[in-house]
């Protein structure tokens, strides 16, 4: 397991250095001068001079490259070049709110999802079955920016029902959160039918039915658990998704998350804070799959087999 580790811990830091060298680059390389969107076109250019020298933009590309790793590296992800506020101070104050999104999207997907794959694969082939996952299917197919003013047309504009935008309670996360759970919780559902269906199949399954279990006893001790290892994936997956991706639904709802934020600096030119909003997600994401891997290994009996077989054979 040790060896295990450190091997995804090697993984996981050549990812983040990738992402962030790639961004950094990116950066670099991109159009338009954030001095002329932060200053305009009749600034004064000791003025402008001086700014670029203070957050490096007059810097040759290796220097300031290795200035940006050194000072991640230290925890520090920069400066924003439109209103020079810590990128930190700005992330500490609006990613909760991104957070508390993609926390109680998951939750409910899981919730929601786990419940139609287990109802599904208790009725496979029937109209109850085929209802669900065609309902799935259009979850999965539908964008979130087709989603979301559909939502609001609804309960909005012909119910009155729920806020349109804006943060403030309860109310304001009902419509946010459907959007972001609705394509977790049909790849959930997809992935838990599929996956105990194939589990219900297994011998050992056929041979607690011929001892008299009850089917109740059959699906929540013998075949849920095994089931359920996949859905750990996509579950994780979706989680991280959820974090990066919320970037449409928190500009349509008006949403003072990171995502909203990101969208606002691109036009701005923010290139700074693009650049430290891209880092702590990649840290986020590959934290997120390498706890995925792990539980992977504790829960699954095989995967720990196969881990110890391939250090054997090393």
């Amino acid at each position: 397991m040790w060896a295990f580790l450190g091997k995804r811990l090697a993984f996981s830091l050549v990812s983040i250095w990738a992402i962030a060298t790639i961004t950094f680059f990116m950066a670099y390389l991109a159009p338009g001068d954030p001095a002329a969107v932060r200053f305009g076109d009749h600034s004064n250019p000791q003025t402008v001079a001086a700014w670029k020298h203070a957050h490096g933009l007059d810097m040759p590309a290796v220097p300031r490259y290795v200035r940006y790793l050194s000072n991640v590296c230290h925890g520090d992800l920069g400066t924003s070049l439109y209103d020079d506020e810590k990128i930190s101070d700005i992330l500490k104050e609006r990613f909760p709110v991104t957070a508390l999104l993609a926390v109680v999207s998951i939750v409910i997907a899981l919730l929601v999802g786990v419940t139609v794959g287990i109802i599904a694969a208790l009725v496979p082939g029937t109209w109850l079955d085929r209802s669900l996952m065609a309902f799935m299917i259009t979850c999965v197919s539908l964008p979130n920016f087709v989603i979301a003013p559909l939502l609001v047309l609804v309960f909005t504009l012909r119910m009155g029902a729920l806020p349109s935008s804006g943060w403030g309670g309860i109310a304001y996360m009902i419509m946010p959160v459907m959007v972001l759970a609705a394509r977790p919780a049909a790849n959930i559902a997809r992935m838990t039918r599929g996956s105990l269906l194939e589990v219900l199949r297994q011998e050992y399954i056929r041979t607690a039915r011929a001892k008299g279990l009850s089917p109740y006893r059959i699906i929540l001790v013998h075949a849920l658990k095994p089931a359920l290892l996949p859905v750990i994936t996509t579950a994780g997956v979706s989680f991280g998704y959820l974090l990066a991706g919320s970037f449409v639904v928190e500009n349509i709802f008006s949403i003072p998350g990171v995502g909203n934020y990101s969208v606002i600096s691109f036009s701005r030119r923010d290139y700074a804070l693009i650049q430290g909003v891209t880092v702590l997600l990649a840290i986020i994401f590959v934290a997120i799959n390498t706890v995925i891997d792990v539980l992977y290994r504790v829960l699954d009996p095989r995967a720990r087999a196969a881990g110890t077989e391939a250090g054997a054979a090393s």
